[in-house]
This record gives structure tokens, sequence and C-alpha cells, in this order.
């Protein structure tokens, strides 16, 4: 009975809390690799997300676009104003072949953030 006891203790100091839990849940910000902008075909290396940033080029529309396993991340602003940020980001899984396409925007960076679980 005691090493039955011993074990459910164990079992129950080992889980994960609900904090722990959503924490793993976000991308790694210090894991993050940029992606040459003028390829619009990129393969992820390993699960983890893609992220496209840019500012808008003049008054009117702009738009970032992210492809990959049959889901479409857009983002679209029309009457956007000159140099707003705009920003997309995509889960990705290993092997996966993204899709990145940018309209009206100037300072455009692509990251991929290779792993789960960081700050």
């Amino acid at each position: 009975m005691a090493l039955l006891k011993s074990l459910i203790q164990r079992l129950l100091d080992s889980r994960t809390t609900p904090a722990q839990a959503a924490h793993s849940a976000l991308r790694n910000t210090s894991s993050s690799t940029s992606i040459f902008t003028g390829e619009q075909i990129y393969t992820a290396p390993e699960d983890g997300f893609i992220t496209v940033e840019g500012k808008s080029e003049a008054n009117g529309g702009s738009a970032i676009g992210i492809s990959s396993n049959g889901e479409s991340y857009f983002l679209r602003t029309f009457q956007s104003v000159k140099d707003w940020g705009q920003v997309v980001t995509a889960p990705v899984s290993k092997g996966e072949t993204v899709s990145i396409s940018v309209y009206n925007l100037t300072n455009i960076v692509v990251k991929f953030y290779k792993s789960f679980g960081g700050v």
C-alpha cells in the first residue's frame, strides 16, 4: 500500500500545471532564423512557426500571405497608413513546403522559429 501511495504522490508531483502547459505552447523567440526574403518557397527544417513582417509601402492596401499544408494565412489591410507594421504568423511542420507572398510592403522580414516551448 505504501508503494502505491508513493507512486501516486510522484505522479501528482510531476504533473504539468496549467501555467507550464500554456508556456510550453508559446513559440520560442530565442531560436529564430531569418529567411532570405527573395525566396517565395521555403521548406521547414523542423516543426515551428513562420512569421512574415513588413511595413505598408504607401497609403492604400497591403497584404501578406502564407500558404502551407493546404491552409492559408492572410492579412490584407486596405486604406492602411504608410509605415504601419503588418505581421502574419503560421504554424509549419517539419518538411512542409511553405509559400510566402507580400504586396505593397517594405522592410520585409521573414523568420522561422524552430521550436515550441519558450519565451
